[in-house]
């Protein structure tokens, strides 16, 4: 069975090759994200949190799983708790962008900040 950590080693593990492309950084951005997603859902889940295909945001529009996740935490009021929510948010939009924007460049770095955001996450936020 795969682990967050699982998922965190491999992001990490892909992160120290020097000769990365943007390919790589692509992935390795990806890895990481989901190795702090599955680490909060998990925690959350302990929590009570489910997640309900109705609830709506501000605007209107259905929120998904992973954005009602992160809500989650938000409103807990558990400085950790809101912390790992924004720094998870942050690593969905950088998961996002490197999935579907292709005609734009990773930014270099980018991807060893993803893994140490989630390295924060899985192993200081919430512990």
């Amino acid at each position: 069975m795969t682990t967050p950590s699982d998922l965190w080693n491999e992001a990490k593990l892909l992160d120290s090759d020097s000769a990365k492309t943007d390919t790589r950084r692509r992935t390795i951005i990806g890895r990481a994200y989901y190795a702090a997603y599955h680490r909060v859902l998990s925690a959350a889940k302990e929590q009570g949190f489910r997640y309900d295909p109705d609830v709506r945001g501000r605007n209107g529009r259905r929120l998904g799983s992973h954005q009602q996740l992160i809500e989650f935490l938000r409103v807990t009021g558990v400085r950790r708790a809101v912390l790992a929510g924004d720094a998870l948010e942050v690593l969905r939009c950088r998961r996002t962008a490197a999935d579907y924007e292709l005609s734009s460049p990773v930014e270099i770095g980018k991807e060893t900040d993803s893994v140490a955001l989630a390295e924060e996450i899985l192993f200081e936020l919430l512990t």
